[in-house]
């Protein structure tokens, strides 16, 4: 096991932090803003390292594209505090292994809990851009084996619209249909093999979008997957 979400403390510590507003206005400010402080000790989530994680992300990575098959390289886009990805690099240290976030304080805590990863800082809402060409700069590959995505939907603008509307089930289908399946394209593109998608505490508006793009429930992990179709390595 590797984290879970410490409830003790954690919903006090996430309402002054401010955590509410990034489903009003997300953004690399707000976030840096949000993690101040909190950057240690679990964060602002209260994750505890060394703990049983709290989905099956890592045992479904782990024998999906572990034994039999291992993966070459894997991008975590929200990495957080870094605790799964330096999970995953210790499981695979021949493996390549990097870790985006919204927020510049956590990538820095990416970089420090996992000392062999490549950290850097990257807005998934990026993905919905018809221009994207990229993750975050031309030290990152274009493409990877695996690419997870874990606990971060939630806070989606789809279609430019603030995420709270998304999440009270406000906002008609046909308007984000479109935003939300070049998401989905966009974030294929980077896999060679397979997106992996938290359960995102089976939230409904999450939900929502991955019924939209098609995703499939793997129910013995309880995770979501998406084929990825970048071309293969070359080497």
């Amino acid at each position: 096991g590797v984290w879970v979400l410490s409830s003790k403390g954690s919903l006090a510590k996430r309402a002054s932090a401010g955590v509410w507003l990034a489903y009003i206005f997300p953004s690399t400010a707000l976030w840096d803003t949000i993690h101040a402080g909190h950057d240690k000790e679990g964060g602002v989530w209260g994750y505890q390292a060394g703990a049983v994680g709290q989905d099956g992300v890592l045992p479904y990575i782990q024998a999906a594209h572990g034994r039999r098959r291992p993966y070459t390289s894997l991008l975590d886009l929200a990495s957080n505090l870094g605790f799964v990805v330096a999970a995953l690099e210790r499981a695979r240290p021949l493996a390549a292994h990097y870790g985006t976030d919204i927020s510049s304080k956590m990538a820095k805590a990416t970089a420090r809990q996992c000392t062999r990863c490549l950290a850097g800082v990257f807005d998934v809402a990026q993905l919905m851009d018809p221009a994207f060409s990229g993750v975050v700069n031309s030290t990152f590959p274009k493409e990877v084996d695996v690419v997870l995505i874990s606990d971060v939907l939630y806070y989606m603008p789809w279609a430019g619209i603030p995420p709270i509307f998304h999440q009270v089930g406000v906002v008609p289908a046909f308007w984000v249909r479109a935003s939300q399946e070049r998401f989905a394209r966009n974030l294929r593109s980077l896999a060679r093999r397979e997106v992996v998608i938290s359960n995102h505490q089976n939230n409904a508006g999450v939900r929502r979008f991955l019924q939209t793009v098609n995703a499939t429930h793997e129910a013995r992990h309880d995770v979501w997957t998406l084929p990825g179709f970048a071309p293969p390595d070359p080497t």
